[in-house]
């Protein structure tokens, strides 16, 4: 290894991946001076593990290898939003098996001089997804991983699909968090109370059940068809769904005939307005607001079927 000052930067491409959720596992490096020249590269076999898992082991790799050779400037990438948002702290680690790997993180982070995590797409981390799959290919081919490339591909995939819905879970806190800080501050108000247990738990089982829906349809069809398969899918798994619920609107005393209709109202509790838009509006998030505000309902979801990932057509609106 070439000798380099102490407060030279470097890079470090990161990616894990599990071709199941659980299943064969590994993660793949890749350090970079800051000029782009390629410094070393590093992959592990894991054994059987989640993806979310061996992209933590990737990140604390890097974090090794950097501070083994005295760097104390790194810059991670890494196509895990998921990852990424958490060691920014903007999304919380719930994960038991996460949790310790992310404390870990943390304690050697806190050891650099400079440190910085973002997220990339995909298609510019295929070096360390290289790795990865170099990795997976060689274990896959021995005597005891007994895994055909259709079945790899398809545990892959639905391990993807797995992480894509614990990021917009995820995201669906944050989101909710953020606006209730924001609503108490500009009104002047203490924060109201915590959205009940159960409502969020709910709230849970219809982002999954958008999240079956999405993958089995797609995108691009009318508002309507995804309104009827989603009501089916949670009525399907024992949820109580009401459709076309009528609220009554009342101006200066009058009753007025030409009343409110939610589109979705699931266990009484949480309100859901299926939409498939090119883009979501700040009008469409507003009608949410004012459903609940007219009904009482403390929770809704506005979800877009209109675009490649669900994880990026949910909003959660509370009041």
């Amino acid at each position: 290894m070439p000798s380099h000052p102490s407060d030279a930067p470097i890079i470090a491409r990161i990616d894990g991946g599990s071709r199941g959720n659980p299943g064969p596992a590994a993660y793949g490096v890749v350090i970079e001076a800051a000029n782009g020249s390629r410094l070393d590269s590093l992959s592990q076999f894991l054994g059987r593990a989640t993806n979310n898992f061996a992209e933590y082991q990737g990140l604390l790799a890097a974090l090794k290898y950097a501070l083994a050779h005295d760097y104390l400037q790194l810059r991670v990438e890494s196509d895990s939003e998921l990852l990424v948002r958490q060691v920014q702290g903007r999304y919380k680690v719930k994960s038991p098996d996460l949790r310790p790997l992310w404390e870990q993180a943390r304690r050697m982070i806190d050891r650099f001089e400079a440190f910085s995590i973002r997220h990339v797409p995909r298609e510019q981390n295929t070096d360390a997804d290289r790795l990865v799959n170099k990795v997976l290919d060689a274990a896959q081919n021995q005597p005891n991983v007994n895994h055909t490339d259709d079945e790899a591909q398809r545990n892959t995939t639905a391990d993807r699909r797995e992480t894509h819905l614990a990021e917009a879970k995820t995201q669906l806190e944050m989101i909710s968090a953020e606006e209730d800080s924001a609503r108490a501050s500009s009104q002047g108000e203490p924060t109201r109370e915590p959205i009940p247990e159960e409502v969020n738990r709910v709230s849970g089982l219809v982002v999954d059940a958008a999240f079956r829906v999405h993958s089995s349809l797609g995108p691009g069809l009318i508002e309507n068809i995804y309104k009827v398969c989603l009501a089916h899918e949670l009525k399907k798994h024992g949820l109580s769904v009401e459709q076309g619920v009528e609220v009554p609107v009342y101006y200066d005393g009058i009753r007025l005939e030409a009343g409110l209709r939610l589109d979705l109202l699931v266990e009484k509790s949480v309100v859901v307005e299926p939409k498939s838009v090119e883009t979501v509006l700040p009008v469409h998030t507003a009608q949410v607001l004012t459903c609940l505000k007219l009904s009482g309902y403390r929770l809704g979801l506005l979800i877009n079927f209109n675009v490649p990932l669900i994880r990026d057509g949910i909003r959660q609106v509370v009041t």
